[in-house]
């Protein structure tokens, strides 16, 4: 057997013992929980964020529970009384093999009834608090952390990258070490006694995302090798203070100097090189149209200051990061899948997502799920059944879960599994779909969609989300009422196709249904059948019902007095049980409209019949296979 460990070897081991693995040992092992926090910690990454702790792989979840207790008040309103919040933890571990990106390593299901700074406060100490020193390679703090929340005590972190554009650096630096090897540094500044600590000083970059104008006189004096003003430009006359005491000092060769103007600044950027220019003696380099404006100012005979103020072409090597407004831009038209996946892998994007346009192809509401062009969202039903001694069934109560999975033409059944949600909800099929619908769609700007599809199963009791509006194409609910589905229509849809059932008069009067190039028609109410005669769409179809005879010479008659565009056509279905069929109507036609019979050029040609609607056109009625009436406007 091998020989243990002793007790400085064991701390000299977990010092370098990865991250990870560390935690997990010292969770399991109650004797090496007890001196752990005293052994330094060394870590690449450690990020605080609105929500949770990351260090390395691990993630600690701040998960939120909200009790609400409501007052019982008659008719079936219940009045919220109070409302309470506890907060408990979910440790999480980066995993490429799961759908989220990380699996779950335990939750912690004691819930604490605390504000959300204090629980945010109360796990920060509980993993970070009383640790000697907790060594990092890069330290970021996220725009949601909140600027209230107080650092552990005796908390020290040596950091060599320190990103916390959203908070002051008064905040972070009491929690950084003297002994920090602090290389890159982007945070807020709003007292110019900063600009004296020793860490500000020497470190390599600085990026500063806001300042307070009281610290613009201590600019003059950084001696950093490079300073970013990413989110705030500089008023001329600082700009000129900084050349000229860079020129009486002397600063070391690739010094550099960035600072961002908008298009939209009184001082732009060719007043500032003009003013740099005259002041100081300087020379305007001959450039292409495709580089940047910049001048030389002599300072030494060996040495010049470069002065380049344009944020369209930095001197910068690495990529800049997009902005609020860009990650929108390029989100509202990203591929809708890869979008959902990246989503569901970004806490940061997800909080914003849903206020961003989506685009897509198909939308399919089905009986059972809800598919988003080759993703879909299924509902899956379990069956929990109570039986008596005999087996005979006393009560069966339905939970619901989803399964998320994607097309895939390699596997039988075309769908292949992404994750399947194990949460299972005890309620109805119908409240069980709706809130799938308002997980996907609702709190949506708007939907851009191709084709929208509304299946037979789909039951029309389902209310929409709230606010959810589409802008589509083509819509296909033969199976539903148009009045059901048009409060979710967008007044900006350019719709071109439409395919539903029709109850109500009024509903031929909206824009979208005069506007539709393809209307087909698979249910109408007797009480419709006078609005028919008015359609002008460019083509209109029957195709689940016949008309009856008085309400087609009705639309024909309308057709002739007030002319229709060549090109119309009007399609029936007729079955062959129907009592009136197409020969007494074509009889009645001809006879009404002085019609003419077409000569036919082979015997098992339908029969044509012609009526004119003016000189330069008539209307042909055909009978078709299946048995139907055609009705066209054509050249004579």
């Amino acid at each position: 057997m091998s020989k243990p460990l002793s007790y400085q070897s064991t701390r000299c081991v977990l010092q370098y013992f990865d991250s990870t693995e560390r935690f997990l040992l010292t969770s399991r092992c109650p004797t090496i929980k007890q001196f752990e926090k005293s052994i330094p910690l060394r870590l690449e990454y450690l990020k605080f964020a609105k929500d949770c702790i990351i260090w390395n792989d691990l993630r600690f979840c701040l998960n939120e529970t909200v009790t609400v207790q409501l007052g019982v008040k008659r008719p079936r309103t219940g009045k919220e009384i109070s409302r309470t919040y506890s907060y408990w933890v979910t440790i999480m571990q980066k995993d490429d093999r799961m759908m989220m990106g990380e699996r779950t390593i335990a939750p912690y299901t004691n819930d604490i009834e605390i504000p959300k700074n204090k629980a945010l406060e109360k796990l920060a100490y509980v993993f970070l608090g009383g640790r000697n020193i907790v060594l990092v390679k890069r330290m970021e703090i996220q725009e949601g952390y909140s600027k209230d929340i107080e650092w552990p005590a005796n908390f020290q972190v040596a950091v060599d990258t320190l990103v916390a554009e959203y908070h002051t650096v008064e905040y972070i630096l009491p929690i950084v070490s003297d002994a920090s090897p602090l290389k890159y540094l982007d945070s807020q500044f709003t007292k110019k006694e900063s600009f004296d600590n020793e860490l500000v000083k020497r470190v390599g970059a600085l990026s500063i995302t806001d300042m307070d104008e009281s610290c613009y006189p201590k600019l003059v004096t950084l001696r950093n090798k490079t300073v970013n003003f990413l989110n705030s430009s500089l008023p001329r006359e600082v700009i000129i203070s900084m050349v000229k005491k860079r020129k009486e000092e002397g600063r070391e060769i690739g010094s550099f100097f960035y600072t961002k103007y908008d298009e939209d600044e009184e001082e732009d950027e060719e007043d500032i090189l003009d003013t740099l220019n005259n002041r100081f003696e300087g020379e305007m380099v001959q450039r292409n149209r495709t580089e940047t404006s910049f001048g030389l100012i002599p300072r030494f005979t060996h040495t010049t200051l470069f002065s380049l103020l344009s944020f369209r072409l930095s001197l910068l090597t690495m990529s800049t990061p997009l902005s609020y407004q860009s990650t929108r831009c390029v989100l509202q038209y990203f591929n809708s899948t890869e979008r959902f996946l990246f989503t569901s892998r970004c806490p940061t994007i997800k909080q914003f997502e849903k206020s961003i346009p989506l685009r897509l192809e198909n939308l399919k509401l089905t009986k059972d799920g809800i598919i988003l062009n080759d993703l879909r969202f299924r509902l899956n039903e379990a069956v929990s059944v109570k039986r008596a001694g005999r087996g005979e069934v006393i009560s069966s109560t339905s939970f619901y879960s989803v399964t998320f999975s994607q097309r895939d033409g390699r596997m039988m059944s075309g769908w292949r599994t992404i994750a399947p949600c194990t949460t299972r909800m005890q309620l109805s099929k119908d409240k069980a779909m709706e809130k799938l619908a308002c997980i996907l769609l609702g709190g949506r700007n708007t939907v851009f969609v191709e084709r929208m599809e509304i299946q037979d199963g789909y039951p029309e009791g389902i209310e929409w989300p709230a606010n959810f509006q589409i802008a589509v194409d083509r819509l296909v609910a033969e199976h539903h009422n148009f009045e059901y589905i048009l409060p979710i229509v967008s007044d900006a849809s350019p719709l071109k196709y439409l395919d539903s059932q029709f109850s109500k008069m009024e509903t031929f009067d909206n824009k979208f249904v005069k506007g539709a190039k393809e209307l087909y028609i698979t249910n109408i109410h007797e009480s419709c059948y006078p609005i028919l005669a008015t359609l002008r769409n460019k083509d209109t179809s029957f195709l689940d019902l016949s008309l009856p005879k008085e309400v087609i010479i009705s639309i024909v008659k309308n057709w002739i007095e007030e002319g229709r565009q060549i090109g119309t056509s009007f399609f029936i279905r007729y079955d062959e049980e129907d009592e009136e069929d197409e020969e007494d109507i074509l009889e009645s036609l001809k006879n009404r409209f002085e019609g003419r019979y077409a000569t036919k050029v082979l015997s098992r040609d339908n029969d044509q019949l012609n009526v004119s609607l003016s000189s330069s056109a008539r209307i042909v009625f055909r009978k078709g296979l299946p048995m139907s009436l055609t009705v066209e406007a054509v050249h004579e």
